[in-house]
């Protein structure tokens, strides 16, 4: 591993309270190790896109009830996937070399978890 790959692991917050055993699946094991760190090491910038975002669509996400914008949110950024996709590089652009194999190696899956999570933090934010 280069001094650049280092670094970006070094700077990302540490989670003591995650497990990764060998018991997991290795998705899930990149989940715990790699994503969950990211996501919460990006979460000014998930938030001030998400709020940017929600602005550019005309405030109608404030005039919904507490209810009611969890679910709103969720199906306009499923619906909107240029968004989902700035979203989901800013996490990408975080990974080291290896974990960039890891994504390249198993995309499908790893964007599945990515959005999950971006979904569940984005839900966090309201």
């Amino acid at each position: 591993m280069d001094s650049y790959d280092k670094e970006r692991i070094t700077i990302r917050p540490k989670l003591d309270h995650l497990i990764i055993t060998d018991a997991m699946s290795k998705d899930e094991q990149f989940q715990n190790a790699s994503l969950r760190p990211i996501l919460k090491m990006q979460h000014e910038v998930i938030s001030s896109m998400v709020s940017e975002y929600l602005k550019m669509k005309k405030n109608t996400f404030y005039n919904l009830s507490k209810e009611q914008k969890p679910k709103y949110l969720k199906e306009t950024l499923l619906a909107d996937r240029n968004v989902l996709h700035e979203l989901r590089g800013i996490i990408i652009g975080m990974f080291s070399s290896e974990e960039m194999t890891y994504y390249l190696d198993n995309k499908s899956a790893v964007n599945k978890r990515i959005q999950s999570l971006l979904l569940q933090r984005i839900s966090s934010i309201l």
